[in-house]
């Protein structure tokens, strides 16, 4: 059957009363609600997505992009991509939610989820220059953030797992220095260890009270021999 034939059809049964047409406040109502549901989709990939710029900045993980193939290794193993899959499934969700509007649904796939991924990553952006995460992460110090306060928290980790260390220069030594980590949460997890530089490394530019970012190896003595530094976004490696 054609598909004019099939609408003629369907005109014919409403003329006949067979069929009862919908009133137009529904399809009004249904714009509205899927407007509403995309609009709380977005919010919460939008808050994802600044939330991982977030950690990525604060964290100082990002700083391993320049530590050579190593750097980037770590890199990917630390980085969130349990957030990043939740935030490509809302994503999704959010495609599906706005293909059932008349003006998405003539709009081919491949497009409409690029647009929603481009629309979701700009929002992050807007979002991350907020003091949104900001503000959270100093509740979470405070141990005022019940829900999220453990990953805001896990931000600063250092990941010695991961050879991964943050800190301030405590004090220096000829061919080593003190590194202290301080989370700003007063917890068991502040240490200190010393850090051997990457070789041909100027100590003399190092100044105690030097916030630092180090990746390196630590020995049996629990030195930490530094493959990778960097400070206040610049590279010291």
């Amino acid at each position: 059957m054609e598909k004019n034939e099939l609408q003629q059809q369907v005109l014919e049964k409403i003329h006949r009363g067979d069929i009862a047409p919908l009133p137009r406040w529904y399809f009004a109502l249904r714009v509205v609600g899927v407007l509403l549901l995309a609009l709380v989709i977005l919010a919460l990939a939008a808050f994802l997505a600044s939330g991982i710029m977030f950690a990525l900045r604060e964290s100082g993980e990002q700083m391993l992009l320049g530590f050579g193939v190593r750097g980037f290794e770590t890199f990917a193993e630390l980085f969130p991509w349990t957030l990043l899959a939740i935030m490509v499934i809302l994503a999704v969700v959010l495609e599906w939610a706005l293909r059932s509007l008349r003006f998405a649904y003539r709009t081919p796939l491949l497009y409409l989820f690029c647009g929603v991924v481009a629309l979701t990553a700009l929002a992050g952006v807007v979002l991350d220059r907020t003091p949104l995460h900001a503000t959270l992460l100093s509740q979470a110090d405070e141990h005022a953030l019940p829900l999220l306060g453990d990953w805001y928290e896990d931000v600063r980790a250092k990941h010695e797992d991961k050879g991964v260390f943050r800190g301030s220069v405590q004090s220096i030594a000829t061919s080593t220095f003190m590194l202290v980590h301080d989370d700003r949460d007063a917890d068991a997890d502040d240490l200190s260890h010393v850090v051997m530089p990457p070789p041909g490394f100027d100590l003399s530019a190092l100044r105690v009270g030097e916030e630092l970012f180090v990746a390196g190896d630590v020995d049996q003595q629990g030195v930490v021999h530094a493959y990778g530094m960097q400070e206040e976004m610049r590279d010291m490696k």
